[in-house]
């Protein structure tokens, strides 16, 4: 099955719900484990879809019906505050002076003290980080990035990735052309040695590349 950057996502009963974004591999085993689907009408953020849930053709990726409610997917990216371990008392109270607070309790605590029964608030630094909601060392692939070869030439990006129908694994990854070749080329996923959001990295050089078939399909 050839999973392409941007193809219609559509539910069992034809609506079309997104497009995908990217496609989410375990570099070590080469298991496609889930797509992700770019938000549309329907969805409010990118969503993960579990690629048991889906079926593709040469024309869009099809949701099963039993894949369940597709709004309550989870998001694809998750963004929450982190707190950063400084906190500023506030200049309220008599007898506060400008003593340091090494006490950090959840967020917007109002702290009593001294004799005059006085209240603080105590400001915390927070900081915004966003994370994916993908399992641990997985990695999502975007189409675009950067491939390179043993020798640390890039070679080409990321066109399209190739999984079998049947174990989900991807078994060749295509590679656009423009640096090294003038036509796209397929190469075996067992070539492919280390995967990462900025570059896929090949375990053969230029001339191994050379003799790869042209992949012709669009």
């Amino acid at each position: 099955m050839n999973l392409k950057s941007n193809a219609a996502v559509v539910a069992a009963d034809g609506r079309e719900v997104g497009r995908v974004d990217r496609v989410v591999i375990d570099p070590y085993s080469k298991d496609v484990t889930y797509l992700v689907v770019r938000k549309v009408a329907l969805f409010t953020q990118d969503k993960i879809l579990p690629i048991g849930y889906v079926t593709v053709r040469d024309d869009a990726v099809v949701i099963q019906s039993d894949a369940g409610n597709l709004e309550d997917l989870p998001d694809f990216e998750e963004t929450h505050y982190v707190p950063t371990g400084n906190s500023t008392p506030g200049s309220g109270g008599a007898g506060l002076g400008a003593a340091s607070l090494y006490y950090y309790p959840p967020f917007g605590t109002q702290l009593f003290y001294g004799g005059s029964g006085a209240a603080a608030s105590l400001h915390f630094d927070r900081t915004l980080e966003t994370s994916q909601n993908i399992p641990q060392n997985n990695v999502a692939l975007k189409p675009g990035v950067r491939v390179y070869s043993r020798d640390g030439k890039q070679v080409g990006d990321v066109a399209e990735i190739i999984a079998d129908a049947h174990d989900k694994r991807m078994s060749h990854l295509v590679i656009s052309a423009g640096l090294l070749f003038k036509t796209r080329k397929i190469v075996p996923a067992a070539w492919v040695t280390d995967v990462s959001e900025d570059a896929v990295h090949l375990a053969v050089g230029d001339e191994a590349l050379d003799r790869l078939r042209d992949y012709a399909q669009s």
